[in-house]
């Protein structure tokens, strides 16, 4: 890898600062207002650390039992001043990770030895992808894990006759793990580099490579907690290969959208054929890489492998996110690979050319909507919700403002149930963001698809139950608004309900009257 320029080195530097200021820009936030189920656990995880934030003990217990995720990303938030209450500080985390996920692209193109241009060309394009701005704002996992497989990539491919750096890379690759456990793809590319170019220390490097999720998986142990394996198989319950086919069929399809959602957001209908067309450049490409059994197109292959049977297929979009540096640049690599077939020169500055102007295009109309919206006001009393996905991703801004309305009051209803005692539970079909916001432990409320007698059983954990004017997404139960309200009304009473003038009855907070089950006649 040649050293930069003293031009290079600030041009690269400018570029970064305005990649950051636009960053920090776009996700300064004073509240919560995107929230993914996994970034109120992440979060409650951090504060759990923090003697400092005032979160009881039983959400600690319910979150080490309850939920499966690895540590890493929330001992970051932990370490850098994140966490439930402190949600600016814990965006600006976020931030600088995303950022971070940047430098690390750009430090693995040129270890690939792509030139200054291309390598910071295609950085700037993964930065302005409507996919990364929008998990940008979401507090998530993804970019540390980036950033981590990244540079393990970095050191593993210098790592031809160093011992010391194929250690590093299996550090780098034990810390993704102990981030995303999907990171378990990226033992194969380790074992098969390690095998094949230091034999003898095979072992040990993948012993490295697993040491921290075990570490971890052990202590996880005294929680009597479940783990992805587990809840794996228990997704795919009764025939378990009609199961796998089913979600395989739907994966493929939502893997397809989510592609085209990475660049643009509304999925329109002219940007079918444009990201039909850069998918198969990507496909050649990956071609090429695995064709040379280059270890991050190995990483790739077992990477979709375990995405496509995995039974949640509303989260593969976000799941995409961390593939897409190296999809990027496997479009780079075929379209400098036939330009070499037809000779250097104008055909390969017009094919590359071509290839970034087709990733550009396919961005601009998502993009413009997102400045449009960054540079158009909100009520004063919505400011929380100004750099949400529900504004920034939004066509229609008063549609959005709605919405976001509702949703302002229905936090404000959900924190309202600090009140109840600290060792008191709630029922809720939004359990981990309710934890987040009230401070006080919840879970699912029983499925509708249980009979009496089931649900009278399943809810006598806890005596409150948090009803709410909306229903989860996706909704593979049938819960309906104020579900479970027409199962227990006979036997609670209302703690709270909060009402809002233009959407009436936003949620309600309810208690059981009596330590009696709940009546058999529902």
């Amino acid at each position: 890898m040649k050293s930069l320029s003293g031009q290079q080195a600030f041009s690269g530097l400018f570029v970064l600062a305005v990649v950051t200021c636009f960053y920090t820009h776009l996700t300064w936030h004073i509240g919560f207002a995107d929230l993914l189920s996994d970034s109120a656990i992440y979060l409650l995880m951090a504060s759990l650390l923090d003697s400092g934030q005032q979160i009881p003990r039983q959400v600690f217990d319910v979150v080490m039992s309850d939920y499966h995720f690895p540590p890493l990303f929330p001992l970051t938030l932990w370490l850098f001043g994140g966490g439930a209450e402190y949600p600016l500080a814990s965006h600006l985390i976020n931030t600088a990770l995303v950022v971070a996920g940047f430098v690390s692209f750009f430090a693995w193109l040129r270890v690939l030895e792509t030139d200054w241009y291309r390598a910071l060309v295609l950085v700037c394009i993964f930065a302005i992808l409507p996919s990364v701005a929008f998990f940008a704002n979401y507090i998530v996992s993804e970019f540390l894990y980036l950033s981590l497989a990244l540079l393990g990539f970095a050191a593993l491919e210098r790592s031809r006759g160093s011992a010391g750096l194929l250690y590093a890379s299996a550090l780098l690759f034990g810390l993704a793990i102990a981030t995303r456990t999907i990171g378990i793809a990226l033992l194969p590319a380790l074992a098969f580099v390690a095998f094949r170019t230091q034999r003898k220390h095979f072992i040990f490097v993948l012993a490295v490579a697993v040491c921290p999720y075990l570490l971890w998986s052990v202590y996880k142990t005294s929680y009597e907690s479940s783990n992805y394996v587990s809840s794996f198989f228990l997704s795919h319950k009764g025939d378990f290969t009609t199961s796998l086919a089913v979600y395989a069929r739907v994966n493929f399809q939502v893997l397809g959208l989510s592609w085209i959602k990475s660049f643009d957001h509304f999925i329109s209908d002219y940007s079918t054929i444009p990201a039909a067309i850069l998918g198969l450049l990507v496909f050649v490409g990956w071609l090429l890489r695995i064709a040379r059994l280059k270890a991050d197109a190995i990483y790739v292959l077992f990477y979709i492998v375990i995405l496509v049977p995995w039974p949640h297929p509303d989260h593969i979009h976000r799941f995409l996110l961390p593939l897409l540096p190296m999809l990027l640049y496997y479009g780079l690599t075929a379209s400098v690979t036939m330009a070499g077939r037809i000779g250097n020169g104008a055909p390969l500055l017009l094919l590359q050319s071509a290839y970034f102007a087709l990733l550009l295009a396919l961005t601009i109309p998502t993009n413009l909507n997102l400045v449009q919206r960054l540079t158009s006001p909100v009520p004063e009393h919505l400011s929380d919700f100004s750099r949400s996905h529900f504004w920034l991703f939004s066509r229609d801004p008063g549609a959005a403002i709605q919405r976001m309305e509702f949703l302002h009051s229905l936090h404000v209803s959900i924190a309202e149930s600090s009140s109840i005692p600290s060792d008191a539970c709630v029922w809720s079909i939004d359990p981990a963001r309710h934890m987040l916001l009230s401070k006080r432990v919840s879970y699912g409320t029983p499925s509708p698809t249980l009979d009496a007698a089931a649900f009278i059983q399943s809810s006598e954990k806890c005596q409150y139950f948090f009803t709410m004017r909306v229903v989860p997404r996706p909704n593979q139960s049938g819960i309906t608004s104020f579900y479970p309200i027409e199962r227990i009304e006979n036997d609670t009473e209302v703690v709270h309900e909060f009402a809002h003038e233009k959407f009436g009855v936003i949620s309600m907070l309810l208690v059981r009257t009596s330590d009696d089950k709940l009546p058999q006649h529902m």
